[in-house]
């Protein structure tokens, strides 16, 4: 086996545990807000968490359309 396979073998092994668990514990969070919460405080509420998502995302979105190189 190559030196890059393994490498990369390695570290998606070591990355693994974490993303699942950082997944596992998100979607375990979800269901509990949705559990707890109101669906009409839920739906009260979507426009202030949508622009809220669109604050935090437009960086994102307008530094991946620049080149890299």
């Amino acid at each position: 086996m190559s030196w890059r396979l393994r490498l990369s073998v390695e570290t998606i092994l070591r990355l693994t545990p974490a993303v699942l668990g950082s997944t596992v514990f998100s979607i375990a969070g979800l269901c509990a807000a949705h559990a707890c919460l109101d669906d009409q405080a839920l739906l009260a509420a979507r426009e202030a968490i949508g622009s809220g998502l669109d604050r935090v995302g437009a960086p994102l979105a307008s530094s991946s359309q620049t080149p890299c190189c």
